[in-house]
C-alpha cells in the first residue's frame, strides 16, 4: 500500500479490502502472491485519505468512507489495476467519520454533526446526493461513531456524550427518536444492539472509560 492505515480489513469472496490513507481501496486477494510482501490485485480512488474508515459489503459492492467522500466500488474490480467508484457521494467542506453502515438498499454514515443515508444503488450518476439527513436536537456535536441499523432503527453516538437513534426509514431531515445521556463526553464507539439491549462505550481524557447499556426504544 502507498499509505498507512488504521482501517480493518474486510474479507470477501477470496478477497480483502482495506482503506489507507494515501486515497485509496486496496483489494489483496485473500491466499496472499506467494510472497512474503503482496502488491494489491487493484486499488480504488477514493477521494481522500481514509484515516479509520473500515469497508462494508452489500450485493457484491464495497462500500468505504474517507475524509471527504463515501465511495461504492464492484467487489469484482474493473480488470484493470486502478479502477473508479460506481459512485460517490463528495463533501469537499465536510468530513465524512466512522465507518459506513449497509441496511435495507440504504448506507449510512456520519457527516460531522449528522448521518447522512444514501441510496446503496446510486443515483445514476457519479456524484449522488443524500435521500436522508439525520439530525439530533440539542447541543450539536460531531458523530465519530460508526453507526449501527438494527430493527429498522440507526443507533450512533455523539461528542455531547448522547447515544441517538433515528428511523432507519425516513426521507428528507430527520430528527431523532430516541436518545440518552452518557455520563462520558467522548462517545466514539459504534454501537450494538443485541437482546433487545443497545450496548456502548464511553470515555473522557484522562480517565476510566466505562461500558452502557440501554433497553431499546
Amino acid at each position: 500500500m502507498g499509505g498507512s492505515t488504521e482501517s480493518t480489513p474486510l474479507l470477501y469472496k477470496g478477497m480483502l479490502f482495506i482503506a489507507s490513507d494515501d486515497g485509496k481501496l486496496n483489494a489483496f486477494k485473500a491466499t496472499g502472491c506467494g510472497k512474503a510482501a503482496c502488491h494489491p490485485k487493484w486499488t480504488g480512488d477514493i477521494h481522500g485519505p481514509a484515516f479509520e474508515s473500515s469497508p462494508a459489503v452489500s450485493n457484491g459492492v464495497i462500500y468505504i468512507g474517507s475524509n471527504h467522500a463515501l465511495s461504492a466500488f464492484d467487489a469484482n474490480g474493473c480488470g484493470a489495476k486502478l479502477c473508479s467508484a460506481l459512485w460517490q457521494a463528495i463533501d469537499d467542506n465536510l468530513f465524512f467519520g466512522g465507518s459506513p453502515a449497509v441496511a435495507n438498499g440504504r448506507v449510512y454514515i456520519p457527516l460531522e454533526s449528522q448521518v447522512n443515508v444514501y441510496d446503496a444503488a446510486g443515483c445514476g450518476h457519479s456524484v449522488c446526493g443524500a435521500v436522508a439527513m439525520l439530525f439530533g436536537t440539542g447541543m450539536q456535536d460531531g458523530i465519530g461513531s460508526s453507526p449501527t441499523v438494527a430493527n429498522g432503527v440507526v443507533y450512533a453516538g455523539r461528542n455531547s456524550g448522547e447515544i441517538l437513534a433515528w428511523d432507519a426509514n425516513c426521507t428528507g431531515t430527520c430528527n431523532q427518536i430516541w436518545s440518552r445521556l452518557l455520563d462520558d463526553p467522548i462517545v466514539n464507539s459504534s454501537p450494538t444492539v443485541v437482546n433487545g439491549h443497545v450496548y456502548i462505550g464511553g470515555s473522557y481524557h484522562g480517565f476510566a472509560g466505562r461500558l452502557y447499556v440501554f433497553g431499546l426504544p
